[in-house]
């Protein structure tokens, strides 16, 4: 689904769980990656892959990368209501697949707090994982 204007759905792999790791970060954070997931992953969708938003880690798992900054996010969604306490630095990476018109969010990581190193690294592993689940169950 790549046509402008359409609008792609989200289901989440494990929904509570994701919920769970949004609710331990800055509550700034946790509106950010809101905004991020309602206005640009699911209006853009797979044509994000072009950008620095969307990076193909193999094998149907996509990282959509939720920064680098407040302003950049709330900039690129387009949403001027958004208000947020300060422009800081983010770094979120949302773990998902694309099925038809459905974006399937598997999980997400925080690279500001735990840089590049091994969690990213099993972070991955587990979304890796997850997918190969989530398209056994499909």
């Amino acid at each position: 689904m790549s046509s402008e204007g359409s609008s792609w759905s989200i289901t989440y792999f494990d929904e509570d769980r994701f919920i769970r790791s949004v609710k331990e970060l800055p509550q700034d954070t946790q509106v950010l990656i809101k905004i991020a997931i309602r206005h640009i992953l699911t209006k853009q969708g797979l044509s994000l892959a072009r950008t620095p938003w969307l990076k193909s880690l193999g094998g149907g798992l996509w990282e959509f990368r939720i920064g680098p900054s407040a302003k950049a996010v709330v900039s690129k969604a387009g949403d001027s209501s958004a208000r947020l306490a300060r422009n800081s630095k983010v770094l979120i990476r949302v773990y998902c697949t694309f099925t038809n018109d459905q974006i399937a969010v598997l999980g997400m990581f925080d690279k500001q707090r735990h840089g590049s190193g091994s969690k990213q690294s099993q972070s991955i592993a587990i979304a890796r994982k997850q997918l190969l689940t989530f398209k056994t169950e499909k």
